[in-house]
Parts: structure tokens; C-alpha cells; sequence
């Protein structure tokens, strides 16, 4: 494969797991439903710092780590608790935000949350599956790539990532557009859906680290 190969073809596989519903999508959401577009991409900016890590991580040979049973375990349960401390403050915002969400003024207590960066980091590494698949999936990709070069593993990431800006953009827009035309009733109603959707993510999350540790 050459080097644009790559990068098309690692568009395609992140795409099929940009898809699923996840952590980052209720952020995804909730961030555009407050904020507009640029806080629901704020996110995956979060998101795609941490992948840039773990790429070079794994170029470091750091695969076992992160296919340990114990290192999973602890990965599960920290980052579930993490989830459902999100998730409750979800829950805890439907009554206070405005459906103005795109006026600063009108939610001046928007800006007193976390940065959606740090969000969006939060997010990646409270997902234990996200590291089975970069230690699997990914690091085959990654030795793939290096076959073409220094500019292989590049072209991978950026391919990657690209994914992650396609879909989560796609969401924002129309998240951002959509909600305009709801009742404010609805909105609140889609927040909740969000916060309870995060919240269970994050009992799974620590059920599947309990798994780990105990098997």
C-alpha cells in the first residue's frame, strides 16, 4: 500500500467505529447542544490528542500493557466512576440551561465547566475497549504502515482522525440545526437521554473492570 492507501483505508475502519454510540457522542451532543458546532468538535480535538499518544505508544512497543487483564481492570473501573461523575452533572444541568444555548450571556454558567478538550480526553481514557481495539486493531495498522516509511504511521493517524471529524462534525451540524426547531421540553428531554446514556456507560464500564481484575 502506498502512502494515500493508508490514509483512505484507515478513513474507512475508523469510521466503522466512529459510528457506535459512545461516550464521545453523548459529549458530542451535549457540548453542540450548549455551545453550538465548535464545542461539539472541541471534544474530538480532546479525543485526537490522546490517539496521537497512544499511537506513539505503541510505535514504543507498549502493547502489552495495555492487554493486560489487571491494567484493563483498573483502566474499566477508574474511567466508568469517571463516566457516571458525567453523566450525573448531565442530569444535574437539565433544569438549569437555557434553550439559547448559543448565546453566552443567555448561559453564562457554560463557561464555568470543564474545557470540552479535557472533556474529550476524559472520554477517550475511560474506555477500556478504546485501548483493546488500538492495542489490536490499531498496532496491526500501525505495523502495516510503517512498511511504506516514516510517513506511514502519519497517514494512519491523520486517516483516523479524519474519521473522528467527519462524523462527530456530521452529528454537530445537525444537532445544532435541529435543535433550534424543537420545544425546549424536548431539548431537556434529549439532555436527560444523554446524562442516563453516559451514566449506564459508566456501570458497564466498571462491571467490565471488576471482570478483569477478578478473572
Amino acid at each position: 500500500m502506498n502512502v494515500f492507501t493508508i490514509f483512505v483505508t484507515s478513513l474507512f475502519i475508523g469510521l466503522s467505529g466512529a459510528v457506535m454510540p459512545g461516550p464521545l457522542l453523548s459529549l458530542n451532543i451535549y457540548n453542540t447542544i450548549q455551545k453550538g458546532i465548535k464545542g461539539g468538535l472541541i471534544i474530538i480535538i480532546g479525543h485526537s490528542i490522546i490517539e496521537a499518544v497512544i499511537v506513539i505508544s505503541l510505535l514504543s512497543g507498549l502493547k502489552q500493557l495495555f492487554l493486560q487483564g489487571n491494567v484493563q481492570g483498573i483502566i474499566g473501573i477508574t474511567g466508568g466512576f469517571v463516566l457516571i461523575w458525567m453523566g450525573i452533572n448531565m442530569l444535574k444541568s437539565v433544569k438549569k440551561i437555557d434553550i439559547e444555548f448559543i448565546n453566552p450571556e443567555t448561559n453564562s454558567h457554560l463557561s464555568k465547566q470543564n474545557s470540552g478538550i479535557f472533556q474529550g480526553i476524559f472520554a477517550t481514557l475511560s474506555n477500556p475497549y478504546w485501548y483493546i481495539w488500538w492495542a489490536t486493531v490499531g498496532l496491526n495498522y500501525i505495523l502495516l504502515s510503517k512498511e511504506t516509511g516514516i510517513y506511514g504511521p502519519f497517514a494512519f493517524y491523520f486517516g483516523h482522525i479524519s474519521s473522528d471529524f467527519l462524523w462527530y462534525g456530521i452529528i454537530a451540524v445537525l444537532t445544532a440545526k435541529g435543535i433550534r426547531k424543537i420545544k425546549p421540553s424536548v431539548y431537556r428531554f434529549i439532555v436527560l437521554i444523554l446524562g442516563v446514556f453516559l451514566t449506564v456507560m459508566g456501570i458497564s464500564f466498571i462491571i467490565f473492570g471488576t471482570s478483569k481484575l477478578n478473572g
